[in-house]
């Protein structure tokens, strides 16, 4: 699991303030999307972390799997309206954890099971 389904594991009703952030909602402006924004902050500590361990192990390849990066947790509408929250909320904790394990070496497998849409996936493959 990597930092946003961590994130969504955390928080009881995260759909609700990630729809917020979605709409423009500030952290400054709602506790809820602070809450989201710090929880996902302290999961990709904690992910780091363990890869780093997995690395310093002798890893050679790591999955990691984001099942929460799906049309559940991430408004398509939002995000076909021009919203940030995909490319703020996932990808760029992942790619912060992907140049870590380049730099250790690792090579990264990465799986998402979850739903996307098309915006999605053409931000992920850039």
């Amino acid at each position: 699991m990597v930092p946003f389904s961590l994130t969504t594991k955390l928080i009881a009703d995260p759909i609700t303030p990630i729809a917020m952030a979605g709409m423009g909602v500030s952290a400054a402006e709602d506790p809820g999307v602070l809450m989201v924004e710090r929880c996902l902050e302290l999961a990709e500590l904690a992910v780091s972390r363990a890869l780093r361990a997995q690395a310093e192990a002798g890893a050679k390849a790591i999955l990691i799997c984001e099942p929460a990066a799906n049309i559940v947790y991430l408004s398509p509408k939002q995000i076909n309206a021009g919203s940030d929250i995909f490319e703020r909320f996932v990808m760029q904790p992942n790619l912060r954890l992907r140049r870590q394990l380049a730099e250790a070496g690792v090579d990264l497998i990465f799986h998402d099971c979850g739903e996307l849409n098309s915006a999605m996936v053409r931000q992920s493959a850039d």
